[in-house]
């Protein structure tokens, strides 16, 4: 089941006020972003080949990374995109510039993710991630003979999910403009040989440290994590839960925020190449669709309202005729030997997101191999 459908399930207990929502300080607290990303965002589920084309982008380095920011957050909107979590990791694990997360220790893997993305324009906006795991982690069927069938389900909904008290803010004013040469001085001038002892316990060499914070850096002081003052009386009962100090429990929030938000620029670029790429494809959610995920007796209300991003079969290049013309390199760099290109989709200069189609690309006459001696 998506996770739109078990929101709504959550929803719609909450505005039957139902005491087992209202009751407990966490339980109304995901209730109420919940109803927020319902009633306010436009809902959109990636299929997997969409996920596909999220991972020819190239945001690996800080330029490429904040001028991806910029388009991306240029233009008011509010989105909830959902994702099945094994596949985008999959899908984006060869993306270049996606990090390798490590879970915390007592973290488990969702089985689907949604990323509630407001984006308020002119390069700044907010990103929280919305986590649902899978059913042997939660309570388990409920078989409490004095709630109702709703309120059964909507606990067993809330017994699986997460929500980020902590989200990402972005704002692009706050942009670093300091380059690798200037960072790599002052690192050395305020703490001389860190990035040497960091390198030989990595066993990497002291440029590749060097370059990793580097990108960090400049990527955190454009978004920063903070926590949602709005979830502190939920965020205090959790804490409390866990054997947390306040502390430990905002550290651990922000923690789980790892990675986001390269998935979230992935998958907002996806969708924003709706509007100028005709390999990505939209659908509104059918009833055959509808029947399949949704309790069977209940109409979907939010039928009319979720799209389906999904991208064309993209077809096989051929081996071109003799003679045929290939692309030029970019300038001042030698021709490379012929070699396939596939389609992908990237960020154009004008700053909007294009699709390449398949081709091919460098000389013919360079085909062969020298052998040295």
């Amino acid at each position: 089941m998506y996770l739109i459908d078990q929101m709504r399930l959550v929803v719609e207990a909450r505005r039957a006020g139902s005491p087992i929502i209202e009751g407990i300080e966490t339980s109304r607290w995901i209730a109420s972003v919940m109803d927020d990303i319902l009633g306010r965002a436009e809902l959109v589920l990636l299929e997997p080949s969409a996920l596909a084309l999220a991972a020819d982008l190239r945001i690996d380095t800080p330029d490429r990374l904040d001028r991806m920011i910029e388009v991306l957050f240029r233009e008011p909107r509010n989105l909830f995109i959902e994702t099945v979590n094994a596949e985008r990791m999959a899908k984006l694990a060869g993306m270049r510039g996606f990090p390798r997360v490590q879970l915390q220790p007592d973290r488990h893997d969702p089985s689907r993710v949604g990323l509630h993305i407001h984006v308020e324009g002119n390069g700044r906006g907010t990103i929280r991630p919305v986590w649902c795991f899978p059913r042997r982690l939660g309570s388990g069927r409920i078989s409490n003979p004095g709630l109702s069938r709703l309120e059964r389900e909507a606990l067993e909904v809330l017994s699986r999910f997460g929500i980020g008290h902590s989200r990402i803010v972005v704002d692009t004013a706050r942009r670093s403009s300091v380059g690798f040469a200037e960072f790599a001085l002052r690192s050395d001038l305020q703490v001389p040989g860190l990035m040497a002892a960091s390198a030989a316990v990595a066993k990497v060499t002291r440029k590749a440290v060097l370059h990793e914070a580097w990108r960090t850096w400049r990527l955190n002081s454009t978004c920063t994590a903070e926590f949602d003052r709005d979830s502190v009386p939920a965020a205090r009962e959790c804490a409390m839960q866990a054997g947390l100090t306040p502390e430990e429990f905002i550290a651990r929030s922000e923690h789980d925020l790892d990675g986001e938000l390269i998935h979230a620029l992935a998958v907002m670029a996806v969708v924003a190449a709706r509007e100028t790429v005709p390999t990505v494809l939209t659908s509104i959610r059918k009833g055959r669709d509808a029947k399949r995920v949704c309790r069977p007796g209940r109409n979907d209300i939010l039928l009319d309202r979720i799209g389906i991003v999904s991208a064309a079969p993209v077809h096989a290049l051929r081996e071109p005729a003799p003679g045929t013309a290939f692309e030029a390199p970019a300038s001042g760099r030698a021709s490379p030997v012929r070699h396939p290109v596939r389609g992908h989709l990237f960020l154009a200069r004008n700053g909007r997101l294009t699709w390449r189609n398949a081709h091919w690309r460098g000389d013919a006459e360079k085909l062969g191999a020298t052998r040295i001696r």
